[in-house]
């Protein structure tokens, strides 16, 4: 039986909370309303692309720092980017939620760096190599073009590598600042 509360904080972001007294677990996540659907095809894969960037840390903690306070929660930490939206998530011990909620929220706020961006850039391009190898992706990335044709559902949520090549970190840090106000994010 779900024991669900929905509350919204005056900044606009929205809290999703299921207790549940018998969990050995607690799970925590950044749900942002924003995904590949919102992408022109200049910007193809912009979204992706963020997602990557928030693990490369804040102006307050480091790329470094970050992943280790999220390795030594003993937990899970990943996210991924859809068409829909960009979730980063963890899980991890329930004495240990204060640290997840602080480290999960300062992964929220990236520093945007331009080294970063370069580095990264080459991870993406790689990741899109790699998928690119992968039959099954390749005929779901076709199937999608063909149904959804030109529009943004139609298009790689990681981008292509002419896109990703080519975009800014002025574009990206614009597309972070439109797509991750507290009114777009849900924390549940």
């Amino acid at each position: 039986m779900s024991d669900l509360h929905q509350h919204t904080l005056p900044n606009g972001l929205t809290l999703l909370l299921e207790p549940d007294p018998d969990a050995q677990t607690i799970a925590a996540g950044y749900f942002v309303n924003t995904g590949s659907r919102e992408e022109t095809p200049q910007d193809m894969g912009a979204s992706h692309f963020i997602e990557h960037l928030l693990f490369k840390g804040s102006d307050e903690v480091g790329a470094r720092e970050l992943n280790e306070r999220l390795d030594d929660l003993g937990g899970h930490a990943n996210a991924f980017t859809s068409e829909e939206a960009t979730v980063y998530h963890a899980a991890t011990l329930p004495e240990h939620t204060p640290e997840l909620l602080h480290t999960l929220t300062e992964l929220m706020r990236p520093a945007l760096r331009d080294t970063d961006i370069h580095t990264e850039r080459g991870v993406i391009l790689e990741e899109i190599a790699m998928y690119a190898d992968q039959p099954s992706v390749r005929v779901t990335d076709q199937l999608r073009a063909d149904y959804w044709g030109d529009h943004p559902l139609g298009q790689p949520i990681l981008g292509t590598t002419d896109t990703v090549t080519t975009l800014s970190p002025d574009t990206l840090r614009a597309h972070h600042q439109a797509r991750y106000g507290a009114q777009r994010v849900t924390l549940a």
